[in-house]
């Protein structure tokens, strides 16, 4: 996908929405765990941010559940291995130092994210933040995906299922390095997701919409 977009303008977005959409369709309708699964690690594999919603498999039944789960750690044994013949060097080069820093766009003026306001701000301060700081933020991503977790916890029903999808989607593009304006194109699966519930006035609801 990196290469795609480089050298063709390919965009991988729209796809990944799509892909999103049928995990999301999945938990949300509790039908075809298998399916939500693979389509979340088809997701992932384009893209490793998607896999931070992987939690929502945790609001099917048990057996469902653990469906889906195989489903996606099928998918991603896959991908993984389908990446590995294509090229082991990138993949090992990606893990080790792409992802655990920021790539030189993070402190582009078009760059919506919380990193890219946080680090554009130091450095018209003149600091110069340490690599360490990607790390950061994925803890910080990884915490704001569990605390938005436990305050949709108590919606019940299929609500119960569609918020906490939507909250755990609309989270990643705020925190993860690089959110351009296409990237938002995830919001309107949140909003498709969201739209049923509007009638219900409650916490979980107000955070989604604040998120």
């Amino acid at each position: 996908p990196q290469i795609g977009a480089a050298m063709y303008g390919i965009q991988v977005d729209p796809l990944i929405l799509l892909l999103e959409a049928v995990f999301a369709w999945s938990v949300v309708t509790n039908r075809r765990p298998v399916v939500g699964g693979v389509a979340l690690a088809l997701a992932a594999c384009l893209k490793i941010s998607p896999i931070l919603i992987a939690p929502a498999i945790l609001l099917l039944p048990r057996n469902r559940a653990l469906q889906a789960i195989g489903g996606l750690v099928g998918g991603l044994v896959a991908g993984l291995l389908a990446m590995l013949a294509i090229s082991s060097q990138n993949v090992f080069y990606y893990v080790t130092q792409t992802l655990p820093s920021f790539s030189s766009g993070v402190t582009a003026q078009w760059n919506r994210s919380l990193p890219g306001v946080v680090l554009r701000t130091l450095q018209s301060q003149g600091v110069h933040p340490t690599r360490g700081l990607g790390t950061a933020f994925l803890i910080l991503e990884v915490i704001a995906l569990l605390c938005v977790w436990v305050a949709c916890s108590r919606v019940r029903g299929t609500a119960g299922r569609a918020v906490p999808v939507a909250v755990l989607i609309s989270v990643v593009p705020i925190f993860q390095g690089v959110t351009w304006d296409h990237h938002l194109i995830v919001e309107i699966l949140v909003c498709f997701l969201v739209a049923p519930c509007l009638r219900v006035i409650s916490p979980p609801f107000v955070l989604v919409f604040v998120g």
